[in-house]
C-alpha cells in the first residue's frame, strides 16, 4: 500500500498509515522506515525524517519476508538523512552521512549536487567546485551540474577567472540551455568582455528578463552604441537590476566599465532614471569624481 502511495507522491497518506496501530505494532522493515523517512521529508518533519533513515539503514541488511525496495542499498537512504541533518542545522553529522551516501553509490549526481551546495553553503566553493569538477569528468553530459558549477563560482568575485572558462566548456556542450548560456554572457560582461556578452544577452528571455535588459543597457553603453530611447516598460525593476550589475562590476574590480559608467551616466538617465539619480548620489557622497 505505502509503495502505490509513494508511487503517487501521498506522502501525508504514508505518514498516516506509518502511525496507524497496524504499523506501530508489526514494527516495521527497513523498507518501510525508508517510505516512511522519504515521506517525512518530503513533508519537512526532518527530526523524524532522521530518525526513519537511520532505522533503515540500520536494518536494511537484515532479512525481510516482504517486498523489499531496492533503493535502501543505494545512495537514497543516507542522501535523505543529510538532507535532514542539514535542515536541522547538524551539519558535521550531515557531511559524513554526504559522504556515505556517495560510497553507497559513487556517481549519484542527485547526491554530488546538493553535497556541492551543501559545500558551498558553508564557504567551502573550493571544495564544492573540485566535487562537481570530479563528477562532470564522469558525464560531462549533465546540464545541471555544469550550471551548478557556474552559479557556485559566479556568486564569489575572486572565482571569477575559473568562471569564465567552466563556462566556456559549458557552452560548448550546453550552448543551448537558457541558464548556462546567461551565466556564460554574466561571465563575459563581468570579465571585462561586453562584446561578446551582448549577443548573447540579446538572445535571452525569461525570468531574469530585467536583468537581461538591464545587462544589455551595460554592454551597449560600454560598446558605445545606440541606446533605445524613452523609459522601459517595468523601468523600476530595470532600475533595481542595473543597479545590481554596478554593485557585481565594483566587486570584480571592473574599473574601466566602472569609468565608463561613471561618464555616461547622463545618456543613461530616460532609461534608468533611479538608478542614475541613486548612483550620482553615492558619488557624490564618497567624494568621487563621476569621470574620474
Amino acid at each position: 500500500f505505502c509503495t502505490h502511495l509513494v508511487t503517487t507522491k501521498d506522502y501525508l497518506g504514508v505518514t498516516r498509515v506509518m502511525r496507524s496501530p497496524l504499523a506501530r505494532g508489526s514494527g516495521l522493515t527497513a523498507t518501510l522506515h525508508w517510505f516512511y523517512g522519504l515521506s517525512c521529508l518530503e513533508t519537512k518533519q526532518f527530526a523524524e525524517g532522521a530518525s526513519q533513515m537511520r532505522h533503515c539503514l540500520a536494518k536494511r541488511k537484515s532479512k525481510a519476508l516482504s517486498p523489499v525496495d531496492k533503493n535502501i542499498f543505494k545512495a537514497g537512504p543516507n542522501h535523505c538523512l543529510a538532507l535532514c541533518l542539514v535542515a536541522l542545522k547538524q551539519l558535521e553529522a550531515a557531511e559524513k552521512a554526504f559522504c556515505a551516501a556517495l560510497q553507497d553509490e559513487p556517481n549519484a549526481r542527485a547526491v554530488h549536487l546538493d553535497y556541492a551546495r551543501f559545500l558551498a553553503e558553508g564557504g567551502r566553493e573550493v571544495e564544492a567546485l573540485n566535487s562537481l569538477h570530479q563528477h562532470m569528468l564522469s558525464d560531462p553530459s549533465d546540464p545541471q551540474v555544469w550550471h551548478l558549477g557556474g552559479q557556485i563560482a559566479l556568486n564569489n568575485p575572486e572565482f571569477l577567472e575559473f568562471a569564465t572558462d567552466w563556462t566556456s566548456e559549458a557552452m560548448k556542450l550546453h550552448g543551448k540551455q537558457p541558464g548556462i548560456v546567461e551565466q556564460r554572457a554574466t561571465a563575459l560582461l563581468l570579465s571585462g568582455n561586453p562584446e561578446d556578452a551582448l549577443p548573447l544577452w540579446k538572445r535571452l528571455n525569461g525570468p531574469t528578463k530585467d536583468s537581461r535588459r538591464a545587462a544589455v543597457i551595460i554592454c551597449e553603453i560600454l560598446l558605445d552604441q545606440p541606446l533605445e530611447k524613452g523609459p522601459l516598460s517595468g523601468a523600476r525593476t530595470v532600475d533595481q537590476e542595473f543597479v545590481g550589475w554596478y554593485r557585481r562590476l565594483l566587486a570584480v574590480n571592473a574599473w574601466q566599465a566602472i569609468q565608463i559608467l561613471n561618464r555616461r551616466l547622463a545618456s543613461l538617465c530616460p532609461l534608468v532614471p533611479e538608478a542614475v539619480r541613486l548612483l550620482e548620489r553615492a558619488l557624490a557622497e564618497s567624494g568621487a569624481e563621476m569621470i574620474k
